[in-house]
């Protein structure tokens, strides 16, 4: 229907590839020029339009979708109309999801236990808000389910979504509706549906996912139908010996055949799914029975155990000491350029701007916990192949720009979302606005005290934080203070930004939510120490971890505190979060895995050093460097190592993630590009060059800073098509 490089809504939407078809409608993958973003569009098609009632629905469809606001509901972005050669294209956009849907996750393979359960009560949270809602999806199915880069799940395709019984023009909405396979015994019978018709649809996913096969095979839609109605329920245990016996019970009640025989709620499958979590983390942490084969006492449905850190009630005020507060008085920058020639090596002089290293020492030098044992080795694994040969990347300098102090910790390159404008903070105290083309200096804004994080931007203003303490928020074009915010002690973190509000963290261990309209201070969270590592925000979270070895979990609306986490180690990394978990390195070499709702600990990985630098996630698996010197990249959601690559040096930033790759600097000058999936290093640069701050990536450029004070950008061509991402 429409080609590659066709334009819809005059323009504001290019078509990149057709995605697939369905009975109503066909979906591309389209650019958004506007928001500079990927989207997915859904056209219904043409003939149909003819038809009232299909068109009212298709309406319907998105008026309903739009209304869900939910982290595994697909996000509708708008609804429009496209006229091509006298006919009415009726169009819906939404948020592009590059993971693929749940079936070809799926395929005919069992996925792991703990997968099946956390991936439920993703679609379970998403269902139970629809339901509250009077929301009814009417065709849950593997195809309708689709993964984010981070490995969560989301609900799309509410194309036969239906108010719940008595709205929509009095209709019931169980006429023609559902997918053969995962249709309710009430659609079989021609009986009314309702939220209960999901459960049972769920229950199928459940088993699918399971097993590894649908419940019921038919050689057709009417002997299908009459399986759902009258079959009796099969048991995944039969197919997968490792599926619990409580866990098999769960999907057979979801899948009775009548509705009073099921769940009432999706409230009531998610408790059931919190106490089946729950025990298996308890079980595989040592601390309860261990689940076998068949889940033979596994203790499921057993009462809790105590956890060694529940949440502390009363909230952050009443339970934390005053704060410490670290004097960088004595601390300065020379104002004079050390930059050398491209290439060369650093300067070693006693008048050199200090390197983030020795200006961080005041505030870096943790102790490693005392404890009569060393923590236990990593298991072992198969060490990877050299590869027979390294694709070749293509880096050519295209320019360098010089200022007068080291670039290092968080201060990453970033780019305006039109990727025409570079900014980056100095340790000189200044931020720079570069063009992305030629690193021509556009314009430049000045703070009392070295920079040590990366700019953040949004469509209306640049937000800036300093070590002298202030939040700034500039101009875009101009670099102009628009307001300024005092927050009392340096900065060394990038801030956050969630819908209005800004957050950002300090060295005298406060929280601090900022309106991002102004600069009026919303709540003040304190901790007990310096928070060095950018704060992560998940709604309704935020997460910080501050160098007294606390994960702190705080409410982003009110300031108060949700739970914290004591890891065995100081924390210096940046916490890492997907919709239902956190994952946190430590300065004693361990790599933290944390259920997100209650910070109870889903697993632990032990390496052999400091883990400094944050982790990216990529689908199912998290990824993260320790000081050890390599990359390891584990399961979510049971911590078991999938394989761990060798890198050239200590690293101190943070990981970054594009296009199914992964990228690490080391201080020793080296970048390296990594297959996300198999851990295949891809290519690898020597810049001979320090370097301290993660590199920012997209389809065709790199840029870095350098300790030296340089900025610099490369083309970069690795095989990765400019869309990739």
């Amino acid at each position: 229907m429409f080609l590659l490089g066709e334009k819809l809504e005059s323009g504001h939407y290019t078509v990149i590839k057709e995605l697939g078809q369905g009975g109503m409608g066909v979906v591309y993958h389209c650019h958004d020029e506007l928001l500079q973003r990927d989207v997915a569009i859904k056209i219904l098609l043409p003939e149909l339009t003819t038809n009232k009632d299909t068109l009212e629905g298709f309406v319907q469809e998105a008026r309903l979708a739009a209304q869900l606001e939910h982290p595994n509901v697909v996000t509708i972005y708008e609804i429009g109309k496209e006229e091509r050669q006298g006919k009415l294209h009726h169009y819906m956009a939404m948020e592009y999801l590059t993971g693929g849907n749940l079936a070809s996750r799926i395929n005919g393979k069992q996925l792991s236990i703990e997968h099946c359960l956390n991936w439920m009560k993703q679609l379970a949270n998403g269902l139970a808000y629809a339901h509250k809602r009077g929301i009814v999806h009417q065709d849950i199915k593997a195809d309708n389910i689709f993964i984010t880069t981070e490995g969560d799940l989301k609900i799309g395709d509410f194309g036969l979504a239906r108010l719940a019984a008595g709205r929509a023009k009095g209709r019931s909405g169980h006429h023609g509706m559902g997918t053969p396979a995962y249709m309710s015994p009430e659609l079989c019978r021609g009986d009314p549906q309702d939220h209960r018709s999901d459960i049972y649809s769920m229950g199928i996913l459940f088993y699918e996912m399971a097993s590894g096969q649908l419940p019921f095979k038919a050689r057709g839609m009417i002997e299908m139908a009459m399986k759902h109605a009258s079959a009796p329920i099969p048991s995944a245990r039969k197919l997968n010996p490792l599926v619990p016996e409580a866990l098999d019970k769960v999907v057979q009640k979801m899948m009775s055949k009548q509705q009073a025989d099921r769940y009432q709620s999706m409230a009531e499958v998610l408790a059931i799914l919190d106490d089946l979590i729950f025990e298996l983390r308890v079980a595989r942490l040592g601390l309860g029975p261990k689940v076998g084969p068949g889940g033979k006492g596994s203790g499921f449905f057993q009462s809790r155990v105590s956890q060694p850190d529940e949440p502390e009630a009363g909230g952050a005020e009443s339970v934390l000491p005053p704060p410490k507060v670290v004097d960088l008085t004595d601390v300065g920058f020379p104002r004079e350029s050390n930059s050398g020639p491209i290439g060369s090596e650093p300067a070693v002089n006693d008048d050199r701007p200090r390197t983030f290293e020795e200006y961080i020492r005041p505030f870096e030098e943790f102790s490693r916990p005392k404890s009569a044992a060393s923590p236990p080795p990593p298991p072992p694994v198969v060490e990877p192949a050299p590869p027979v040969s390294m694709p070749k990347c293509h880096l050519e300098l295209l320019w360098a720009f010089h200022s007068f102090g080291p670039i290092g910790w968080r201060t990453t390159p970033v780019t305006n979302k039109e990727g025409t404008v570079i900014f980056c903070g100095s340790s000189d105290g200044t931020c720079y606005a570069l063009d992305a083309n030629s690193g021509s200096k556009l314009w430049t804004f000045e703070t009392r005290g070295p920079i040590l994080s990366s700019a953040l931007i949004t469509q209306e203003r640049i937000l800036l934080a300093s070590t002298d303490g202030a939040v700034y928020a500039l101009a875009p074009n101009s670099g102009n203070l628009i307001w300024k915010a005092e927050l009392g002690s340096p900065i060394v973190c990038n801030p956050a930004i969630w819908q209005e509000q800004i957050v950002a963290c300090t060295l005298a261990g406060d929280l601090v939510a900022l309106a991002a309209k102004n600069g009026t201070v919303h709540w003040r969270y304190t901790a007990e120490d310096a928070i060095v590592g950018h704060p992560e925000v998940v709604n309704p979270t935020v997460l910080a971890a501050s160098k007294d070895q606390y994960l702190h979990a705080v409410n982003v609306n009110s300031g108060a505190q949700r739970w914290r986490f004591k890891t065995n180690g100081a924390l210096v990394s940046s916490p890492l979060a997907s919709v239902d978990s956190v994952y946190m390195g430590s300065m004693d070499g361990s790599f933290y895995a944390l259920d997100l709702e209650t910070g109870r600990l889903i697993w632990q990985y032990d390496t052999n050093k400091p883990i400094i630098s944050r982790g990216v996630i990529h689908f199912t698996t998290v990824i993260f460097c320790s000081e050890d010197r390599w990359l390891y990249c584990c399961e979510k959601y049971d911590g078991h190592l999938l394989w761990k690559a060798p890198v050239r040096g200590r690293v101190v930033a943070n990981l970054v993630s594009h296009g199914g790759r992964v990228y690490v600097v080391t201080r020793e000058g080296w970048v390296q590009c990594f297959d996300a999936r198999t851990g295949e290093q891809k290519w690898q640069m020597d810049t001979k060059r320090r370097l301290e701050a993660a590199p920012f990536v997209s389809s065709d450029v790199l840029s870095l800073g350098t300790v030296d004070g340089d900025v610099l950008t490369y083309s970069l061509d690795d095989g990765l098509s400019a869309r990739s991402a």
